[in-house]
């Protein structure tokens, strides 16, 4: 590779990685589009590229979060258990129905998420009551999300996870969109959800980075720098988060996945 492509590659991976494990992304949307166009790699190998470089970003926003006691593990858990019967059912997909139909359904479901996560008030008042509840007790560590397992937020629990899944194995990108803004619209707070998604996230990538090393789609002169990076950014990224506007974070989630939305469903972004 050469000198400037290296420049350009490392200045765009750092911006994406830093600024979306803010908001409890793993890269992936905007990383295999910047390798695609930008460096005119082929989707197959971007898409191992990325998920190798993801799987580590992934960790190391996991432990950023986690040393600032912003990751539920038991949420994350509950969010990868129908990730992997996703990823297969995407890959499968892939190969017996048109793409056009499997993008409009899942960027239609990340819209509605979007718009929940933009307008509900609410989550507003939920995160609102969690944050008085840490700032008044000094041995607060973590809150009780017992009501993301009950009723109607454990139908968005489940289907949410699949859904992740789904994404990841049909178009290459993460499923993080799809389980950040989801545990937002059932109350999460914005640094749980971030923190929570990217530990979901973590061991997802892992399975889909091994799948891809296996069929050969990575290009490692790209994945290792692309790892270094998203090493550095992403750990950077997820500690300053926490000292953010948590409601300017959450917007600007919501406008992201809203972008991601109407990107899958009509191909028009």
């Amino acid at each position: 590779m050469e000198i400037i492509s290296l420049a350009l590659l490392l200045i765009l991976s750092f911006a994406i990685y830093f600024f979306l494990s803010m908001v409890g992304l793993g890269g992936g949307m905007l990383v295999v589009p910047m390798l695609i166009l930008v460096f005119e790699i082929p989707p197959s190998i971007a898409i191992g590229t990325s998920l190798f470089a993801m799987s580590i970003s992934t960790f190391a926003a996991t432990m950023g979060y986690w040393s600032r006691k912003s990751v539920n593990w038991k949420l994350a858990l509950a969010y990868n258990v129908f990730d992997i019967p996703g990823i297969i059912l995407g890959a499968l997909l892939t190969k017996i129905a048109p793409t056009t139909v499997l993008e409009l359904i899942c960027g239609c479901g990340i819209i509605v998420l979007a718009i929940v996560v933009l307008t509900k008030k609410s989550i507003q008042k939920r995160s609102a009551s969690i944050a008085n509840q840490e700032a008044e007790d000094d041995n607060f560590y973590e809150p009780d999300f017992s009501f993301a397992w009950t009723g109607k937020n454990l139908i968005v629990v489940i289907f949410s996870s699949f859904m992740g899944g789904l994404i990841t194995g049909m178009v290459g990108i993460g499923g993080g969109t799809v389980d950040t803004t989801s545990m937002i619209s059932i109350g999460i707070p914005m640094n749980y959800a971030a923190g929570s998604s990217s530990l979901a996230m973590f061991m997802t990538n892992i399975f889909g980075a091994v799948t891809h090393i296996s069929l050969g789609n990575i290009w490692w002169d790209y994945a290792i720098p692309l790892g270094i990076v998203a090493l550095i950014a992403a750990f950077l990224g997820s500690r300053l988060a926490p000292k953010l506007n948590s409601t300017m974070l959450r917007k600007m989630l919501g406008i992201i996945a809203l972008i991601t939305g109407l990107r899958l469903a009509f191909n028009i972004l």
